[in-house]
């Protein structure tokens, strides 16, 4: 009897001894221990469903977590992600976007491996940004990074970027106002950039770097192309109603 009490307590012993090993190898990855307490890159804030692969492990990001070198973050359909590096600047990541954070130092280096993310580089030291074979380096720029199956696409808003990519032999300085178009068959575009031609989601993230005037677009500019982009909706959405109220008259 007193031999099988013993065993039983070395059995719990040993379930909690798995439980704790378990609770700390989490907490190591997750950072609650410390470990990326002195982060210079932190999640500022979030929308929707938000992950981050870490060490082989993946799971939700939260709210004012620190972001170590290495993490991979992916946004879910509908989500959104802004990364702030202490004061220096933010990267505003869209939905459907994939990121790997390669430097969080004083040499910041960002990949957009999918979809695209707007950095916001006034303030940093340095900030070079990798799509694909592209890369964008930035200065005093605040630019949107795209990279699409087998190309990419630089738009900057201010300042300048330099960009360079070696398959295509594109290597070139992109001024406030200009576009650059890279695809990985060879052909590179540098075209002037349109305010119609930016999406919804560029437009909100580029409002919430605070436009000035060195933007090569005015905030007042961007409110009249979404006011026309919802009254175009309202009116689409009123004739799909009257439609469908029509088509009941002729049923009756």
């Amino acid at each position: 009897m007193k031999k099988k009490t013993i065993l039983n307590i070395c059995m719990v012993l040993t379930i909690v001894l798995i439980a704790v090993c378990g609770v700390m190898a989490v907490g190591s990855v997750k950072g609650w221990f410390g470990g990326s307490a002195d982060s210079n890159v932190t999640v500022a804030e979030k929308t929707g469903i938000v992950m981050v692969e870490r060490n082989g492990v993946a799971y939700e990001l939260s709210q004012g977590a620190a972001i170590r070198e290495g993490d991979r973050l992916y946004t879910k359909t509908a989500a959104s992600l802004t990364l702030a590096k202490k004061d220096e600047g933010n990267v505003y990541l869209g939905a459907n976007a994939e990121l790997k954070v390669a430097d969080a130092g004083k040499n910041f280096l960002l990949e957009v491996l999918k979809g695209e993310a707007l950095i916001d580089a006034r303030g940093m030291d340095s900030v070079t940004v990798v799509s694909g074979d592209t890369e964008t380096i930035m200065n005093q720029a605040v630019a949107t990074v795209s990279t699409q199956a087998g190309s990419s696409m630089i738009y900057v808003y201010t300042g300048e970027a330099a960009v360079k990519n070696e398959s295509t032999s594109f290597d070139d300085t992109i001024a406030a106002g200009n576009v650059a178009t890279i695809v990985s068959a060879g052909k590179c575009d540098l075209t002037s950039m349109n305010a119609a031609s930016l999406s919804d989601a560029q437009m909100a993230q580029l409002k919430k770097c605070g436009i000035d005037e060195t933007f090569c677009f005015t905030e007042e500019e961007l409110n009249k192309i979404q006011a026309e982009r919802e009254a175009e909706i309202l009116k689409a959405q009123q004739e799909a109603i009257k439609q469908k109220e029509e088509a009941k008259k002729e049923e009756a």
